[in-house]
């Protein structure tokens, strides 16, 4: 679907009007599948989850945990890649 997609933008810049119309649907089915599927995968991680195995508590620890951003080294010389 998503080689499509590309496929029908690379039409549509190159065409007509008829085209984007039908590349926004197609982007439309395209959002929606993937909503679907990222929906389905998500409760599938929620029914394997278990307290007994701890797999709960881990999952609710990684959701509440904010990840702290590590801002790059600045010199004079540019950023510090390596040392």
């Amino acid at each position: 679907m998503i080689r499509a997609n590309r496929r029908l933008r690379r039409i549509y810049r190159r065409h007509s009007q008829q085209d984007k119309e039908e590349l926004r649907t197609h982007s439309q089915m395209l959002k929606n599948t993937l909503k679907e599927y990222q929906e389905h995968r998500w409760n599938q991680r929620l029914e394997t989850l278990d307290t007994r195995d701890h797999t709960a508590w881990t999952m609710q620890r990684k959701l509440r945990r904010v990840k702290e951003h590590i801002p790059p080294l600045h010199s004079e010389h540019g950023i510090f890649y390596t040392e």
